[in-house]
């Protein structure tokens, strides 16, 4: 099991380490074990797949 440092996962993820405190703060990402933050390749992975935006309803097809 690798572990990675908030900084390790903002470099692959492509946003900032406030961010990802951010989202392990909300709980979608990694984990906080005392004072520091944990993340594993499968968090990462996670995140990386994870779709943006708000899904969409089935009348927004378009015009």
């Amino acid at each position: 099991m690798e572990i990675y440092t908030t900084k390790d996962v903002a470099r692959i993820l492509g946003i900032s380490t406030r961010r990802v405190r951010a989202l392990t703060r909300s709980r979608k990402l990694g984990r906080k074990m005392g004072r520091d933050y944990l993340y594993q390749a499968s968090d990462i992975e996670n995140m990386r797949t994870r779709k943006v935006g708000r899904p969409k309803t089935e009348g927004s097809q378009g015009i």
